[in-house]
């Protein structure tokens, strides 16, 4: 009969053990492991806001004063957040906190401690996580298309790219046809190529000694939502001609001090370079020929410029004949 009662009170024990026992748990549901958290807002300053989602799951039903702390610690266990909870849904609580983080990698713990009583705390749960927090870069060519090479990976114009501070990124920037045009990367003294930068709320601006084709550019600590651009150059397909009625595109005409027979064409030209053309006066078949105007209008012999299209560019003579002695 004692065996029975003994057997009795060892189940009721054991049932009221089960009842009471709760399987706690703790976890990030953001940021996750390996997630690379990378900065859209606004700002284009170090700090990264990261939003917590932390998780804590069967803890014990609480009856006055029972209370829990849910604690987050950096990686060097700095308590970062630690708040008293009094209330739980389901047996469930969520945690949403907000931390400025710099870019890096990060790790960081979670610890779930319940208090039952005067000094009984019981440390039920850990978790941890690591993550990376970058600056968001857009790497673009300056005519907005094509592809442009990033740590030697071909990439779209516009891609973005995620980097801690301190990153070494190689550019490269690749000849290529683009809307009729082929583009390449100029190194002659005349309109030469230089990388360019543009943080968020800032302008262009050259990167000083950025003038060859690849580069090696350190990400700054205000990166986030900047933008780098590659400098192609067009190669420009230019005509220079006269016309004169009656001998159509008869005469010579003179671009950068050289003398041709008209029309000239210069299939080789950057975009960008100054062109310098001449209508000289001519005579032929006895007739003195003068420049009426370009046609752009520009009455002077001597036309200056520098073109970024393919162009044709006429000088219109009118003729006078000479007087016979």
């Amino acid at each position: 009969m004692k065996a029975k009662v003994c057997f009795f009170w060892l189940t009721i024990l054991l049932f009221t053990s089960f009842q009471m026992a709760y399987p706690q748990s703790i976890s990030f549901e953001s940021p996750s492991e390996g997630q690379v958290i990378a900065n859209t807002s606004s700002n284009s300053e170090t700090n990264i806001t990261v939003n917590l989602v932390i998780k804590a799951t069967g803890i014990a039903p609480l009856q006055s004063p029972n209370y829990a702390y849910i604690r987050v610690y950096d990686q060097n266990w700095v308590l970062l957040y630690g708040p008293q909870v009094s209330s739980y849904d389901n047996n469930k609580y969520t945690l949403s906190h907000s931390l400025q983080l710099a870019p890096g990698t990060y790790i960081l713990h979670a610890t779930l401690t319940e208090y039952f009583g005067i000094n009984d705390y019981r440390s039920d749960a850990g978790t941890s996580v690591d993550f990376h927090v970058k600056h968001t870069i857009s790497v673009i060519n300056n005519f907005l298309a094509g592809n442009i090479k990033v740590d030697n990976i071909t990439l779209s114009s516009g891609t973005p790219i995620y980097k801690y501070i301190g990153d070494l990124t190689s550019l490269e920037a690749i000849d290529q046809l683009y809307n009729g045009y082929y583009y390449t990367w100029n190194t002659s003294s005349d309109n030469t190529s230089n990388w360019k930068r543009k943080p968020m709320i800032e302008s262009w601006a050259p990167i000083t000694g950025a003038t060859t084709r690849n580069y090696s550019y350190t990400v700054a600590s205000n990166d986030n939502g900047a933008t780098i651009s590659s400098d192609m150059k067009k190669i420009l397909s230019l005509t220079f001609q006269n016309y004169i009625v009656g001998l159509g595109n008869a005469g010579v005409i003179t671009v950068n001090g050289t003398q041709y027979n008209s029309p000239y064409s210069n299939s080789n030209v950057i975009e960008g370079t100054l062109i310098n053309a001449i209508a000289p006066g001519q005579t032929i078949n006895g007739i003195d020929y003068y420049l009426n105007q370009w046609n752009d209008g520009s009455k002077s012999s001597s036309l200056t410029f520098n073109s970024s299209v393919n162009a044709i560019y006429t000088a219109y003579y009118i003729g006078t004949p000479q007087l016979i002695q």
